[in-house]
């Protein structure tokens, strides 16, 4: 009450600036703290003509995040989805549990202008990973962040990659090696 409309019109702005975008509810992996299998099932692709609309429709973004419950490393039209973020002059993250994303997949979407690739490491132990992720393998894990960061090295253009971590009781101890 007492607010006015002119007041809240200056501090929103008509479109958001930050979005979510899941490209893709399918994934690979079974991690034991995601709800996407639950919520989702067997997931589906987003409709491409339907993404290329919403992209269309912004105005000025500042960050698309194109990744949500699935793993968006496995949308068919990654690069284009990528390089139609970008176009957006926004700056474009991935996330990923990368150690299933085929390197053509990634280098496609770094090519397009990726500008973060946020990669999901919670452990650093073999028999962990396998109980954590219940999919690929954390030797599948390291040579994908290898092939990233070798690719970052010969990049015309730099990226960040960063790591996003799940803290649980399992793994909390880990937490200093990984960071």
């Amino acid at each position: 009450p007492g607010v006015s409309q002119a007041l809240l019109a200056a501090r929103t702005l008509p479109l958001p600036r930050v979005l979510w975008i899941e490209l893709t509810s399918r994934c690979p992996f079974d991690c034991v703290f995601c709800t996407r299998a639950s919520l989702r099932g067997a997931g589906e692709h987003l409709d491409f003509e339907l993404y290329q609309r919403l992209i269309g429709e912004l105005d000025r973004p500042r960050m698309l995040r194109l990744n949500y419950a699935g793993e968006s490393g496995h949308y068919p039209r990654l690069g284009e989805a990528v390089a139609l973020a970008a176009g957006t002059g926004a700056e474009v993250e991935l996330v990923s549990a990368l150690a299933s994303l085929k390197p053509e997949r990634l280098q496609a979407a770094l090519e397009a202008g990726l500008g973060r690739l946020t990669v999901s490491l919670h452990t650093l132990d073999a028999a962990r990973f396998d109980a954590i992720y219940r999919f690929s393998s954390l030797d599948a894990m390291h040579t994908r962040s290898r092939q990233a960061l070798d690719w970052r090295e010969r990049a015309p253009w730099p990226f960040v990659l960063d790591l996003a971590f799940v803290a649980m009781e399992r793994n909390l101890d880990e937490l200093p090696a990984v960071a």
